[in-house]
């Protein structure tokens, strides 16, 4: 009788190795199928924030900003401020732009504030140029409105490039 048992045990342990290989398997699978949809979330976002870069609007508000600030000269940024605020159709194309721009960058910085992009993901979405614009343009118009402005993205920004403000 006790032969039978040990026959038993050693059926049960068998059975026992067979589920846990099976449950390590599963895992495994459920852990290539979690970084295949971590890689297609993150391609979908490169390709929006791509397209979005590329679009006819923003080439558009970054030469109307470049007009704007070399019309304007020295004062290009105090003239933008006080018409903004005085007499806002007058400025409302330049800061339709500023503010598609800083909007843009905003969502770049924040998906790498939360962690969800590394800073090789944000310099392949955000060239040198791209930066460059923004710190010599968007950031002084944005301080011009607010000098109480959120400069973390700004920051962020000047510190992957290495950039001094």
């Amino acid at each position: 009788m006790q032969e039978w048992m040990w026959v038993i045990v050693l059926i049960g342990s068998l059975g026992a190795v067979g589920a846990a290989i099976g449950a390590w398997r599963s895992a495994k699978a459920a852990q290539q199928s979690a970084k295949a949809t971590e890689k297609t979330g993150l391609a979908q976002i490169l390709m929006q924030i791509t397209d979005a870069y590329s679009s006819p609007e923003m080439l558009s508000g970054m030469l109307k900003l470049r007009e704007w600030q070399t019309q304007h000269g020295q004062d290009w940024v105090k003239d933008f401020v006080d018409l903004r605020r005085s007499d806002y159709p007058k400025v409302k194309a330049e800061d339709e732009a500023r503010r598609r721009y800083s909007h843009h960058f905003y969502k770049i910085w924040l998906l790498s504030d939360r962690g969800l992009v590394n800073e090789s993901f944000v310099k392949r979405v955000a060239s040198h140029e791209q930066v460059d614009f923004v710190l010599a343009v968007i950031e002084p118009l944005e301080k011009g409105i607010n000098p109480n402005y959120d400069h973390s993205t700004f920051d962020t920004f000047r510190r992957i490039y290495r950039k001094e403000s």
